[in-house]
């Protein structure tokens, strides 16, 4: 194929194909086949594709593994002039489209963490050279779409018309595919970005008229989050218009756009406490308009809430419950005279309703003790409670998904009796109409502990710079996380026996969150996780398989010793999830048709 290009048409297929061989050298030597052809034509047009099939190798067994990253590294990850390093970059984008469009982003993301870890210096400046001509191809698209616009306008006949249409959505594309990786390179290694990040501010004023812009929106908000930070003095007017970019985004945006802002400003703030976001005078409104109504309705001064002003309810209950969890709330408003008023009107709902895991004296102080110390916390904990009680579905769900994002900060709510009751009844609910509900809180669950081993990742890196003892740091800070997470452990392992998928992958989202943290100990979780690896659904099995893997390597013997269990809780799930009431239950697992298809053909079997 090297000596005579002109074959590789014919073979690609074939040798595409076979880079998901079982055979670990028949993966290695495609690769080493793939990479020569990128390397000898590299203007042939399944580079990019070739590009996004070796990268997600980086999931494979050591040995592809390392050869994947070598790879990637000779055909990326070098220096180049500025003209190679337009179509290097070209090429790039083009290999992140079809990730984006196959779902496989997360195995780039995965590369590029395992590259920028080792601190290469030729590897940093290749990569600052990809970063820099990026920024450079997102700025030459959005001149090129402005222009492109006028254009469109001003054209008289129709295929002309048509054409420039179609231009601007490709230029949009791969607009959308450069910010997508320059997103990735800030993840894995924000200092690449710090130069460009007063570059993107000016895109937090675009306008959104379609989801593509919004993606575009949100991946330039993300970026800001993990650059700004790093700057060393950014000007007090950068500070300023971007505050003032953001308050704009949460009043009018979208929920992503919410989401993502909010968190930007925090990451912000927390830095530079320069001035007090602008964003905290709209949460002061939100939850006067929230508590006012709660008043109302408790009092019975109205028959419910009025359907004009439901969309006020679910924004402000969104908005106020991701507000709490990426700022202190209460001392921002510490000094503030208004804020002051309003608690001082309302000091009566601020005496905690329930105590903590028993009702004791004790715990009850300590609640008294936490509602004086954080009383705008507390009164957020008293009115999302509330909506999570009232009759409209759509604002119970919102104030659910709230009180997720309020204990990913405030993680002891969890331990409240009050809200314990609640989780424990949705996640042991198998009505219908509680579905969505019981979904939510599985994923305020897996949120809590995100935020948990997010918080352990940082303290753990912080506190290694200081020399202290990591284990001892380790068990200090999953101390809280493994006492919650216990709590509902088994409520959450009996609620992925369950007909409806959203419900099963919510439940192991959870499972492997908590065993990979290592907050409770596999024994009692291995039947269902044996069951799991039964699943028809492929992403459920392919998760819990490796689980299972590590626990048999730590474990030894472990797994095999609750083999019958497992096969017992197998049969409970698929006596549940069988479509066919006729169709007998067999003790195999349902293979992929494709790989039946191909075993038969050339008895060959395929990995994924």
């Amino acid at each position: 194929l090297i000596a005579k290009p002109e074959y590789v048409p014919q073979y690609y297929p074939l040798l595409i194909e076979r880079i998901k061989d079982s055979g670990v050298a028949v993966r290695k030597r495609i690769i080493r086949i793939l990479r020569e052809i990128c390397e000898k034509q590299p203007d042939y047009e399944k580079v990019p594709e070739m590009l996004a099939r070796i990268v997600r190798r980086i999931s494979d067994e050591e040995g592809v593994k390392k050869l994947t990253i070598d790879t990637m590294q000779t055909l990326l990850f070098q220096p180049t002039r500025e003209r190679d390093s337009i179509q290097l970059v070209m090429t790039l984008t083009d290999m992140v489209q079809i990730c984006v469009k196959e779902n496989t982003l997360d195995f780039f993301e995965q590369l590029l963490n395992s590259l920028l870890k080792t601190n290469d210096r030729t590897l940093l400046f290749a990569s600052r050279q990809i970063v820099d001509t990026l920024v450079d191809n997102v700025l030459t698209l959005d001149s090129k779409m402005a222009s492109g616009g006028g254009e469109v306008i001003n054209s008289s006949e129709e295929s002309t018309s048509m054409n420039a249409a179609a231009a601007h959505k490709e230029h949009q594309e791969r607009m959308l595919a450069c910010l997508s990786t320059l997103s990735l390179f800030s993840k894995a290694k924000p200092d690449l970005m710090v130069k460009h990040a007063e570059t993107l501010q000016p895109y937090l004023s675009m306008n959104m008229n379609g989801p593509s812009e919004q993606q575009v929106m949100n991946q330039v908000i993300n970026m800001l989050e993990r650059v700004v930070p790093l700057m060393d003095h950014p000007s007090e007017s950068f500070l300023k218009t971007l505050d003032e970019s953001l308050y704009q985004l949460v009043k009018d945006g979208g929920m992503r756009i919410i989401a993502s802002s909010l968190a930007c400003n925090a990451a912000i703030y927390n830095k530079w406490k320069k001035r007090t976001p602008a964003i905290i005078e709209t949460f002061f409104k939100y939850l006067k308009y929230l508590h006012q109504i709660k008043e109302d309705v408790l009092r019975k001064q109205t028959s419910g809430i009025l359907p004009v002003r439901k969309p006020m309810v679910l924004r402000s209950l969104f908005s106020v419950g991701l507000m709490s969890r990426y700022f202190d709330l209460d001392a921002i408003l510490e000094n503030d005279d208004e804020a002051k008023k309003f608690l001082d009107a309302n000091a009566s709902i601020l005496s905690p309703s329930s105590p903590l895991t028993e009702v004791n004296e004790e715990h009850d102080e300590e609640e008294k003790q936490s509602a004086k110390s954080s009383p705008f916390v507390e009164m957020i904990f008293q009115v999302l409670t509330t909506f999570c009680k009232y009759r409209d579905g759509d604002i119970r769900l919102k104030a659910l998904n709230a009180i997720g994002n309020f204990t990913a900060t405030n993680s002891e709510y969890l331990t409240r009796t009050e809200l314990r009751n609640m989780y424990m009844t949705l996640l042991g609910t198998e009505d219908k109409e509680y579905l969505g509900l019981k979904i939510q809180t599985l994923k305020n669950l897996e949120i809590f502990l995100s935020a948990e081993e997010t918080k352990m990742v940082k303290n753990n890196r912080h506190m290694s710079k200081e020399e202290h003892d990591l284990k001892e740091m380790e068990l200090a800070n999953s101390g809280l996380a493994s006492a919650i997470i216990q709590l509902y452990w088994n409520a959450v392992l009996n609620s992925y026996y369950n007909p409806g998928d959203a419900v099963r992958t919510a439940a192991v989202q959870v499972a492997i969150l908590t065993l990979s943290q290592g907050l409770v100990t596999p024994g009692s979780s291995i039947p269902t996780l044996i069951a799991m690896s039964t699943d028809r659904n492929t992403l459920i099995r392919n998760k819990v398989e490796n689980i299972l893997r590590d626990i048999d390597s730590k474990y030894a013997g472990m797994v095999p010793s609750k083999a019958v269990a497992g096969i017992r809780c197998s049969f409970r799930l698929h006596m549940i999830i069988k479509k066919d009431p006729e169709c007998v239950l067999r003790g195999i697992r349902v293979c992929d048709q494709a790989v039946i298809a191909a075993g038969s053909i050339d008895n060959l079997k395929l990995v994924n």
